[in-house]
């Protein structure tokens, strides 16, 4: 099962609105551009709603292909079919949170060469008429990577302004030692070179204390490719939340880190920050106590220690009033 009948009905109503599902035309040049790489003489739109992709790409002139639609709202399409290439374009963000492995297991049975999956990771404009955002699952890309790496090889990752795509291949398509896209080319080399982990990091960090951070995050993400549950990938992933305003996204990141590595003293001490950003303040002094556990000469965190409890030194005083 991957979709509850109450939800169900509540897609139904959204699709009479003609500005539903059209994200999937942004995207029709990309598709074909993948479909003519990978020669793909098939394509397999899951999550198609009113067939856009297929009609966009028709009006671009790519009409050399089986098109197959599959959406729980059109039932009339049939079953999810296999194709050369399947596309899953800015449906995953609507899966209910407790079907979405059922919906993930779903595209990995009918992708058996390549398939894009793009995945809008911020609030949708439209709300479902019991009030929530028709966007299910927000969640930053470093949240889904794992989900896909279960399932799939990640061929390439792109961010975009809405969110991020990514190529993937079938689990085990690809060859050990080949270099991981999109990373590769950030780096001056002579051919193709594959990185270390250790490499990659050590690269991510000089675009972070640089300030470019877009650069920095785009490494993580890929380090998180090769490893999902890469701490320290994840530690500065959150680093990088926080320093957009990002706060609960940074607290999940690195929250996440510290379980993998719990005597990772930053990762403790920058969960701090975050957690204090957000007027958590006994959060942060525990955390920033933890940090110095680990590391008792850890300076930045015995500042920090002390600055958030002076603060809720203060918070506490203010709350008890006048006697």
């Amino acid at each position: 099962m991957t979709i509850t009948a109450e939800y169900l009905q509540q897609q139904k109503q959204l699709h009479q609105n003609p500005d539903y599902g059209v994200a999937s035309i942004e995207f029709a040049p990309l598709v074909i551009q993948i479909a003519t790489d990978s020669n793909a003489k098939s394509i397999s739109d899951y999550g198609a709603g009113k067939c856009n992709l297929w009609k966009k790409m028709e009006e671009l002139g790519k009409n050399d292909f089986q098109y197959f639609a599959y959406d729980p709202v059109f039932p009339e399409y049939g079953p999810p079919k296999s194709a050369d290439l399947v596309c899953c374009i800015d449906v995953l963000e609507h899966v209910e949170p407790a079907y979405l492995e059922a919906v993930l297991d779903d595209l990995k049975k009918i992708i058996v060469n390549v398939g894009l999956l793009s995945v809008h990771t911020g609030p949708a404009i439209k709300k479902l008429e019991d009030g929530r955002n028709a966007h299910l699952i927000q969640k930053p890309a470093s949240w889904w990577l794992p989900h896909f790496c279960e399932r799939f090889e990640i061929a390439q990752l792109q961010h975009v302004p809405t969110g991020f795509w990514v190529k993937v291949e079938k689990a085990g398509a690809r060859v050990v030692g080949e270099p991981m896209l999109g990373l590769d080319e950030k780096i001056d080399t002579q051919g193709q070179q594959t990185l270390s982990i250790q490499e990659a990091l050590d690269l991510g960090v000089k675009h972070h204390n640089a300030g470019r951070l877009p650069e920095a995050e785009s490494i993580y993400q890929q380090v998180l490719l090769s490893d999902p549950n890469q701490p320290v990938a994840l530690q500065l992933l959150g680093v990088i939340a926080h320093q957009m305003g990002k706060n609960d996204a940074a607290v999940e990141l690195i929250t996440r880190a510290i379980a993998l590595n719990p005597d990772y003293a930053e990762a403790h001490n920058n969960l701090g920050v975050a957690l204090r950003e957000l007027g958590r303040l006994e959060d942060a002094v525990a955390c920033y106590q933890k940090a110095l556990a680990v590391k008792p000469d850890y300076a930045e965190a015995r500042d920090n220690l002390g600055i958030a409890s002076k603060e809720l030194g203060k918070a506490g005083e203010a709350g008890a009033g006048p006697k």
